[in-house]
């Protein structure tokens, strides 16, 4: 068999992503192949017309060897025909699209795949090439015919499928909250304390932390206060902790700053070492930072259904305006 330029194989793939909805996946065999006995006509398009043979010759082809039609039930068999048979509408609207716009390929592009087509096959002469061509039953108009639909359907799916699309920050924001299913980083938060040992009296304490949070409320650094007053060895440093994610706190410090916006403070927190004031410098949302790989990966994932979506549109136009006559009792 014939081996085909990659560039035009890979059309097919696309197909198979963008309108299959089934668990199938198209594989890169050539279009063209010896058609079977067995024909009809199933559908006309704009005066072109789709027949059984071509239905049964894709469905063979995606479906491979292993699953055929008849391993399959009546309602599976008939929902893959009615797919594969609007591929092959969507097909003959795109390449009429792509004369339409003179986006098909010249003479001289078909003729390059061909010489392509012989180098890959090893094959040194037009004779070489016919003689083979010949054996898989195939003419060369056939053939002519294949390379112009393929690069004509490709170069619609690149016009189309590679348009700049705008995702916004609150696109990828609603998306992160509604349908993300990938890990989800917790709150953060950059925290600094003041520490007071338990040998002082509650009452003391209470004192204590009104004085500094006065102190604080007239204009003194956090940082300031816990070197003056704190009774850790993070006093040197203004008593300063780091980042953390808020599960991963101890609990007294997890259920005290709930709520807390960033430049505020709260306290006395009582844990098993004394009493803590604590002040919150920062607050970061669940692992949503602009330019994160989070960040990035749904703006990726945006970008390419808002593509398929212009694609979807697209096609629907061509649709409406084309004439199509289905014959739904064959398929």
């Amino acid at each position: 068999m014939l081996i085909l330029n990659k560039d035009i194989l890979k059309y097919r793939f696309m197909v198979a992503i963008i309108f299959t909805l089934i668990s199938f996946c198209m594989i890169g065999i050539p279009s063209f192949a010896k058609p079977v006995l067995i024909d009809g006509i199933l559908a006309v398009v704009n005066g072109e017309i789709i027949t059984l043979s071509d239905l049964l010759i894709r469905e063979k082809r995606l479906l491979g060897a292993e699953n055929s039609p008849q391993k399959l039930d009546e309602d599976s068999r008939k929902r893959i025909r009615e797919r594969i048979l609007q591929d092959l509408i969507d097909e003959i609207l795109m390449i009429k699209e792509a004369e339409r716009t003179k986006m098909s390929p010249t003479k001289e592009e078909i003729e390059q795949q061909i010489d392509q087509i012989k180098r890959e096959n090893r094959l040194n002469s037009d004779e070489a090439l016919d003689s083979v061509l010949a054996q898989e039953g195939i003419t060369r108009e056939a053939l002519e015919k294949n390379i112009h639909e393929e690069i004509s359907l490709l170069r619609m799916h690149q016009r189309i499928l590679h348009q700049n699309v705008k995702v916004t920050d609150q696109d990828i924001q609603e998306y992160y909250d509604t349908e993300w299913t990938g890990n989800k980083e917790g709150m953060r938060v950059e925290i600094s304390h003041i520490l007071f040992k338990p040998f002082e009296t509650e009452k003391e304490i209470t004192e204590r932390t009104k004085r500094i949070i006065r102190e604080w409320e007239k204009g003194k650094s956090f940082a300031e206060l816990a070197s003056k007053y704190s009774q850790d060895a993070s006093a040197s440093e203004g008593g300063y902790l780091g980042w953390f994610y808020v599960e991963n706190l101890r609990p007294e410090f997890a259920e005290a700053l709930r709520g807390i916006q960033a430049g505020k403070i709260t306290g006395p927190v009582k844990t098993d070492i004394g009493y803590h004031i604590l002040f919150v410098s920062q607050r970061k949302s669940p692992g949503l930072e602009k330019g994160s790989p989070i960040w990035e990966k749904i703006k990726e994932t945006l970008t390419e259904r808002k593509r398929t979506d212009a694609f979807e549109i697209w096609i629907e136009r061509l649709r409406k305006r084309a004439s199509i006559e289905i014959t739904e009792s064959m398929i």
